[in-house]
């Protein structure tokens, strides 16, 4: 499992280190924007959201990710 240690100053910096992370073991953003991510990967057919509501840090596993709808 891959981890990495560090300090961020906001929650978009930290899904900036999330992407980071996740782009080097073979995910895809699928989007990115202020305090919501949504990723996947193809290779284990998963899909990921994390995104923060200003009180609750919210994390899904998906079926899938369309780019029409409004998230």
């Amino acid at each position: 499992m891959a981890y990495r240690t560090g300090n961020y100053n906001t929650f978009n910096d930290l899904l900036n280190i999330i992407v980071n992370l996740a782009q080097a073991h073979g995910w895809v953003v699928d989007a990115q924007k202020n305090n919501e991510l949504y990723l996947h990967n193809a290779t284990a057919n998963v899909y990921w959201s994390v995104y923060n509501t200003g009180s609750e840090l919210r994390s899904y596993l998906n079926t899938g990710y369309d780019a029409s709808r409004a998230y």
